[in-house]
């Protein structure tokens, strides 16, 4: 027997003992006649105290396992927030971390995804008892090779940020991953448990919190590799003059401004610009020419904006002047002083240029950093198409989708 009911079984015993002494010693009555006395009393009493104590046991079992299920929470909440900061490449912490969230959680199967255009990318599983298995890559346009995949493709197309299905004997947990200053998913982690497990309101808090930090993991992961592109794929070679941000710098600070206007409400303003027809210019007149008249142009915007606007270098020979506490009336100004400024300018090596120039702004709380600078790109694609020496702004507002500046 374990402690308690051994303790339940003792105070039973001295009960009796007490009972039998009173009704012998004191009540003077013979033994036969002492046991008759207060028999079901005293068999009701022994029952009573025999299932409080295997109650009380039940119950101490259930806290220690409690506490334990609370430790191995705890204890794994731990290793999820120092993985983040870890070195190692995101497949390998990945896998890590599924192989401790399965052993913590009992998991038949864990996944983490990253959604990509055409596909989602399976970037580490975990699978202790080998029943399931993810494609490296499922195709959007296909419906996918098992069930799983095909629910899979189901969640991603749904609007849930968070789901559980069944089939057979599992339960199949979706939780989706979508950072705060995003405005689409990245991915999504799917965790598959026996159906013999209780998925209650501690798991699936659980849960959230490890979405929150993989999420956060992962766009850290895909920020970096968007930067490695970015610097690989630019054509600008120049050295940047002092005070000129790089990418990396530019993307920060829309990135820190963005959180500031969601929150507070601060205006941003994104003005973009490049030469116009500059790689037929640098094949004309050389490389070096067309550089210099780079760092000329960008020493002019620099000295024509505010200490607190940031110019830097985008990407593809486009440059880029964050300007925070700016709206939409400031950013076409801006726009159009510059423009005019360097159509004026005669270029020690080049003579006379144009720059085309797209501006956009932050006008919702659910818009974001990577919808800003897509509408500025558009702008800018759009001045260049109708002869460029323009600025275009487009905004998120539906009734003014486009306004040209000349």
């Amino acid at each position: 027997m374990r402690r308690i009911v051994v303790y339940s079984a003792i105070f039973a015993l001295i009960y009796l003992v007490l009972d039998f002494s009173y009704l012998i010693f004191i009540k003077k009555l013979p033994f036969l006649s002492a046991l008759n006395e207060n028999l079901p009393l005293q068999i009701s009493m022994v029952i009573i105290f025999l299932i409080t104590g295997f109650i009380l046991e039940k119950s101490s079992n259930t806290d220690v396992k409690t506490e334990k299920k609370e430790e191995s929470y705890i204890s794994l909440q731990k290793a999820i927030i120092s993985s983040i900061f870890s070195p190692i490449s995101l497949d390998l912490k990945s896998q890590n971390l599924l192989q401790e969230v399965a052993n913590t959680l009992s998991l038949e199967f864990a996944t983490l995804l990253n959604y990509k255009k055409d596909e989602i990318i399976n970037i580490a599983e975990i699978s202790p008892n080998e029943h399931f298995s993810v494609s490296k890559n499922i195709s959007l346009k296909q419906q996918g090779s098992s069930q799983l995949e095909r629910m899979i493709l189901d969640f991603h197309a749904s609007s849930e940020e968070f789901s559980i299905k069944n089939f057979n004997e599992y339960s199949v947990v979706f939780s989706s991953l979508k950072p705060s200053y995003l405005t689409k998913e990245i991915g999504c982690l799917v965790l598959v448990f026996k159906k013999d497990i209780e998925i209650d309101d501690k798991i699936k808090e659980f849960i959230d919190f490890l979405s929150q930090n993989i999420e956060f993991s992962l766009s850290l992961w895909l920020k970096k590799e968007e930067l490695s592109q970015v610097s690989s794929s630019s054509p600008v070679s120049i050295s940047l003059p002092n005070g000129i941000e790089p990418y990396a710098k530019m993307e920060e600070v829309l990135t820190f401004e963005t959180r500031r206007y969601k929150r507070y409400g601060a205006p941003l303003a994104l003005l973009l610009f490049s030469v116009d027809h500059f790689e037929n210019l640098s094949n004309i007149f050389g490389k070096e020419k067309g550089d210099l008249l780079l760092k000329e142009i960008l020493l002019l915007v620099k000295n024509a904006t505010r200490t607190t606007d940031i110019v830097a270098h985008w990407k593809d020979g486009i440059f880029a002047v964050v300007m925070p506490q700016n709206s939409f009336g400031d950013a076409s100004a801006l726009a159009n002083k510059l423009r005019g400024l360097i159509a004026k300018r005669h270029f020690s090596n080049l003579g006379k240029v144009t720059c085309s120039f797209g501006a956009s702004m932050l006008e919702s709380q659910k818009d974001s950093s990577d919808l800003l600078k897509q509408r500025a790109l558009d702008a800018l694609n759009k001045a260049k198409s109708l002869g460029g020496d323009r600025a275009e702004i487009v905004l998120y507002s539906t009734e003014f989708e486009s306004l040209s500046i000349r």
